[in-house]
């Protein structure tokens, strides 16, 4: 049975983002380009208009870069990117943030897409990187020190939970020829998310705290949607039919994981942060909640 989105209300905009925002658009007034990290689970609900209008009113470059490639579908993936650079002419690229290949060709692609900025050459060009908490900011922030040092400083703190990064961060160079300068922001989601299909898809990939919505309905929600056409799924519950009701699905996963209490009652709780977990890792097979 689909989930009832039509009583969810999905909003998370806590303090430290209208601060960082406010301090992302006083910083960009000395900047060229906007890069925009997306996830490629949700090539489309990752993105941030508030983003899009700040690159637009400061007529800045907008670079979209999609992470987490290797947990996503490509053809959805490569329909959002052509779409991109059709309608609006931004270019884009998918990546794995903590890979150091990846980061190399991000690195090489945005120096490129610089190249025709008229400017001093005494003077450093400025980007700034920005996108929607969770969406591995940090991990790739750390590549680009690795890469651009070539060795780790001041590794940016990564985890699980979405609002790590809270301020605008000091620049880091990315390029001597030409030279270039990158600053980190915080994670920013909009104020109000109007579609609660959006805010669903957001909260399944960790942009928002998990209790914002409820642990057990982001599980229920994601076993709507790929529950049925997961293959990692039925070969982990060693099973050719997923149940489609949560608290049948719950019972089956807990007791095939183990989480069962003394009791012999399933632990609900540690089952659906289990599930939550290995969806969010990919365990479950490559994915798209956008189509």
């Amino acid at each position: 049975m689909p989930v009832d989105l039509s009583k969810i209300n999905v909003h998370w905009f806590p303090g430290h983002m209208a601060h960082g925002l406010r301090a992302m658009e006083k910083r960009l007034e000395s900047a060229v380009c906007l890069v925009e990290l997306r996830d490629a689970r949700i090539p489309v609900s990752s993105s941030n208009p508030l983003i899009t209008r700040l690159a637009e009113k400061m007529k800045l470059k907008h670079f979209v870069a999609f992470n987490k490639v290797d947990l996503a579908r490509s053809a959805p993936l490569k329909r959002e990117m052509d779409r991109l650079y059709e309608e609006r002419g931004v270019k884009s690229m998918a990546l794995r943030g903590a890979s150091e290949a990846d980061t190399k060709r991000l690195i090489h692609n945005l120096t490129e897409y610089l190249k025709d900025i008229e400017h001093d050459s005494s003077r450093p060009l400025r980007i700034m990187i920005s996108g929607i908490p969770n969406v591995g900011k940090s991990t790739l922030i750390n590549s680009i020190r690795t890469v651009s040092v070539g060795r780790e400083v001041k590794a940016a703190r990564t985890g699980s939970l979405p609002g790590v990064t809270r301020v605008v961060s000091e620049q880091i160079k990315i390029s001597e020829t030409p030279k270039v300068y990158l600053w980190d922001s915080p994670g920013i989601l909009v104020p109000k998310i109007t579609d609660p299909e959006v805010g669903m898809r957001l909260a399944a990939t960790g942009a928002v705290m998990d209790r914002q919505v409820g642990e057990y309905l982001i599980a229920e929600y994601i076993l709507d949607r790929i529950g049925a056409k997961s293959k990692r799924l039925r070969e982990l519950l060693k099973t050719e039919t997923i149940p489609t009701d949560m608290v049948s699905f719950i019972e089956v996963y807990a007791r095939r994981m183990q989480l069962v209490e003394k009791s012999n009652q399933v632990n609900t709780f540690n089952a659906v942060t289990s599930f939550l977990k290995k969806f969010r890792d990919g365990a479950l097979g490559k994915v798209c909640l956008d189509e």
